[in-house]
């Protein structure tokens, strides 16, 4: 679910679930994130995860625990003809495949990520 407001900001909403051939639900969340321009083409993005029904998303130290995924970043939007964007970003996030998205790295380390984002339309 996402809701744009009038001013540019958006909220939204993600349910996600990973399955592990042979090993049927694995995890299963929800993701909340934000985004609010702070110049024109320019927006600050946020999102955070909660992993509900899996048995942990973390490795901290030898033991599976249940950490809160998230990622704050910057998003810009070069050019509104192309609808291209390009992010910069910190995470504690494994990956942004959605069964990625709800696991988190190992110690709960911080990492640094860049992204382009590519519309393209059939």
């Amino acid at each position: 679910m996402h809701y744009q407001f009038k001013g540019g900001s958006a909220v939204w909403l993600t349910p996600t679930l990973g399955f592990v051939q042979r090993s049927e639900l694995d995890i299963g969340g929800l993701n909340f994130g934000a985004s609010v321009p702070v110049f024109k083409n320019l927006d600050v993005i946020a999102e955070a995860g909660v992993d509900i029904l899996g048995n942990g998303n973390a490795f901290i130290g030898n033991n599976l625990q249940k950490v809160i995924p998230w990622t704050v970043g910057l998003r810009w939007y070069p050019g509104a003809v192309t609808g291209m964007q390009l992010e910069a970003y910190l995470t504690n996030r494994l990956g942004t495949s959605p069964y990625d998205s709800l696991r988190v790295r190992a110690d709960n380390e911080t990492a640094v990520g860049v992204g382009l984002i590519l519309p393209i339309q059939f």
